[in-house]
């Protein structure tokens, strides 16, 4: 990959989330270039819920969001089983900015998915349609398999693991948020605002190319 030196900050891209639903992840990994990325939220550093793990996450997640988005959770644990890793509440409602019209953003992880994108929605959304009524708003669904979420640290991975409040699977996802953490902090990533919206960015230009992965941030030669 080219090194970018006419950069003042290299930025992460966020892949849209209705796109990273409907097709399968990418081989790339977050690696140094110059990219547009979505609105991010007022955050001018890494928020670290890592000390809290534990099965159902109660510590995490306050007790309504318990109440609201537990239906949903029983229904998905009724029809995937032992198949089901966790389910993660993301986005705006996670961090406490959503408005009425704000949808409610769910990453849902469970072996065993199909992997044509369209037959992996249905299966998710046609297990929750009876309970879909019980939210205030619209709900989006990220549906990926372990092997998935494994092969690399994606943009959208490393918001939900910024932000993610874990409603149900946290033996599965509190280590992943810690592998994420770890390498924000090694690359000293922040989001502060600029140009109107908010970025992940690197305190200054590095001097190789890099990559962040579930391993860590590391420059290459």
């Amino acid at each position: 990959m080219k090194r970018r030196t006419d950069a003042v900050a290299v930025a992460l891209s966020a892949l849209a989330r209705r796109t990273d639903a409907v097709h399968p992840p990418s081989p790339s990994r977050l690696m140094g270039t110059v990219v547009p990325v979505r609105s991010m939220p007022n955050c001018g550093k890494v928020i670290d819920r890592s000390a809290s793990s534990c099965a159902s996450c109660q510590t995490v997640v306050p007790e309504q969001l318990q109440v609201l988005y537990g239906p949903i959770v029983a229904s998905l644990r009724e029809t995937f089983g032992e198949r089901l890793k966790t389910v993660v509440l993301f986005g705006s409602q996670a961090r406490g900015e959503a408005t009425v019209s704000s949808d409610h953003d769910l990453l849902v992880v469970a072996e065993d998915l199909p992997r044509q994108p369209l037959a992996r929605q249905r299966a998710v959304r046609l297990t929750l349609q009876p309970v879909l009524d019980l939210l205030p708003g619209a709900v989006s669904f990220i549906a990926k398999t372990p092997d998935e979420v494994a092969a690399n640290l994606t943009p959208l991975l490393l918001d939900v693991c910024a932000d993610g409040l874990c409603l149900w699977g946290g033996d599965y996802f509190e280590p992943l948020r810690e592998k994420a953490l770890t390498a924000l902090r090694q690359a000293g990533l922040r989001r502060p605002a600029l140009g109107g919206g908010w970025r992940w960015l690197l305190p200054g230009v590095p001097e190789r190319d890099w990559e962040l992965t579930w391993e860590g941030y590391r420059e290459r030669a």
